[in-house]
This record gives structure tokens, C-alpha cells and sequence, in this order.
């Protein structure tokens, strides 16, 4: 039987030693990918010179485009550049164990998107032994509502997605910087009803920086109440409880990370119809957590 082609998609902005260690990874693989292709974004450095070291090992591909000030716009001309069946995303500050994608490639036959969790590393190479991203929660009846209300599961670089999938759903959407893979799972499992496998294990790594898009706060804030509310038509009013509590709760977070505590205590206030005691759990410790800061 033969086995799906993979293409390796890496958007990199400068960081060249970040895209060195990524690129090794992805050529220690135990199941080589058939294509890579780095979309450089527009960077000072000279990335081109990394990816010609992997020449030997890897079919890989450079591409240049004028800075777009995210991931989305090199994922996308990556994607399109590519030939083969799947998409494994890789962000270039992260990288894979080598049997990531042998192990993804074992269940292509079954779903649209594989995903497994990552573990997390702090700039200066250190382990975060209890931190690591990337869980399950997604249903096999209502994916969509899913990642609406309890949040995005899926790291970027754990996610292996089906080209014609990613292509039919439109792409990632350009005019985030930040948050929009979570903005493409909900498209995509909407339009496309895409099938989620999740691997229940650690395949890779994810770099924890301050200079990383996903570090935002206030901006990431308000890219998740324009994602968020932008489904509630679609829903009943219940679900849609769910739905704006859910954001007004992730918000929350995102202004807390950002020091705007009156704004985070605001929203969750509002969060009122949360799913899962967790949630509802987190809100009463953050809200308790601010009431004693302003005594």
C-alpha cells in the first residue's frame, strides 16, 4: 500500500538558527517527507544559505516573498507550491522527534487532520516538565462547537492536514497575525467537515519565546472576539451562550497576560454558561485572584 506524500510547510521570518534546528529535525525523520518548502517572509537574513546545507538530505524548496507581518501569507504560497497529499505545518522555532511523521502517516486513512501534542521548551533550551500543548477534545458529532467553546487543541506544528483540504477551505486567513490556525480549524470543519485524529503522545517540540507571534495579548484579544462572534449566527441561542462565554473567557486570559486587569475582569464577569467545570473552575480562581489584588 503505498503510503500518502507529505510536504513539509515552514513560514520563517530571520531566526536562522531557529529554521537550522527545525530543518534537522525534519531530516533525522525515520519517514522522510517527498517535498519541504520554506517560505521566507520578507527577512534580512540570508535563510536561503540554511536551506541549501539540507540540499543532500531533503528535496526542499526556497521561497521568497515580500513581508506579509505573519505566518498565514508564506503558509499559503507554500501550500500552493506543494505537490503532495498532506501538509505538515512546522513553524520555525519549533521542531519534531524522528518518528513524528512515520507515526502520523499511519493514520492518514482515516482522517483529514492528525494531530499530536507537543512539549514545551523555553528560549534557553529548557524543559517545561509538566507543560505541553496540544489535547483532545474534539467530538467525532460536533467538532465545530467544539473548538468554539472549549478552545484550539491543535499546536500548529503538531498538525498534519490534507492538501486538498487546506486548499478547499480557502487557506489560512491573512489579515491575522496571530490565532489564525485556530480561525482555519473552525472554517474547515465547517466547510469541509473535516475528520480530527489525535495522537496521545509527545512527537516534537514547541518553543516558548517572548518574540513569538503567539505571545501577543491585548491584539490577540481582539482577533478571537472578531473570530468568535463572527459563528454566533449560525447557533441557537444556547449554543451561542456557550459560544460568547467561552470568548468572553478567552479574552479574559489574553488581557490578564497583558496586565489589563479590568478589562479581563469585565469579561468574566460575562462568562456565565461555560461547558466544563474546569473552565467554570478558572473563571472563580481568576476572578477571586482579582478581587484580592484590589483590596
Amino acid at each position: 500500500m503505498r503510503l500518502p506524500s507529505v510536504a513539509v510547510v515552514i513560514p520563517c521570518f530571520n531566526r536562522s538558527e531557529r529554521l537550522r534546528r527545525a530543518l534537522r529535525s525534519v531530516a533525522s525523520q525515520t519517514s522522510l517527507p517527498e517535498e519541504v518548502i520554506v517560505c521566507d517572509d520578507g527577512s534580512t537574513e540570508d535563510l536561503r544559505f540554511v536551506t541549501l546545507e539540507f540540499a543532500q538530505s531533503l528535496n526542499i524548496h526556497y521561497v521568497a516573498i515580500p513581508n506579509s507581518g505573519g505566518p498565514a501569507r508564506p503558509r499559503n504560497v507554500a501550500v500552493t507550491a506543494a505537490t503532495s497529499d498532506w501538509i505538515a505545518l512546522l513553524d520555525s522555532d519549533d521542531w519534531w522527534l524522528p518518528n513524528k511523521l512515520e507515526r502520523a502517516r499511519s493514520r492518514a486513512l482515516d482522517a483529514d487532520v492528525i494531530y499530536h501534542r507537543l512539549q514545551v521548551r523555553s528560549v534557553d533550551g529548557g524543559n517545561h516538565a509538566s507543560a505541553i500543548v496540544g489535547w483532545n477534545h474534539l467530538s467525532r458529532t460536533q467538532p465545530e462547537f467544539d473548538l468554539l467553546t472549549l478552545g484550539n487543541p491543535i499546536p500548529t506544528s503538531a498538525a498534519l492536514v490534507r492538501r486538498e483540504i487546506y486548499l478547499s477551505a480557502g487557506g489560512m486567513e491573512e489579515r491575522y497575525p496571530t490565532i489564525e490556525d485556530y480561525e482555519f480549524w473552525i472554517r474547515a470543519t465547517r466547510s469541509q467537515k473535516a475528520r480530527f485524529v489525535f495522537l496521545n503522545e509527545v512527537l516534537g517540540f514547541y518553543e516558548a519565546a517572548p518574540d513569538s507571534y503567539s505571545a501577543s495579548g491585548a491584539k490577540q484579544a481582539e482577533y478571537l472576539e472578531q473570530i468568535l462572534t463572527a459563528q454566533l449566527e449560525r447557533f441557537e441561542e444556547r449554543e451561542q451562550q456557550a459560544i460568547t462565554s467561552y470568548r468572553d473567557f478567552a479574552m479574559a486570559v489574553q488581557f490578564l497576560q497583558a496586565g489589563l486587569a479590568e478589562q479581563a475582569r469585565a469579561r468574566l464577569v460575562a462568562a456565565t454558561h461555560l461547558r466544563t467545570w474546569r473552565q467554570r473552575a478558572s473563571r472563580w480562581a481568576k476572578l477571586a485572584c482579582l478581587a484580592n489584588r484590589w483590596l
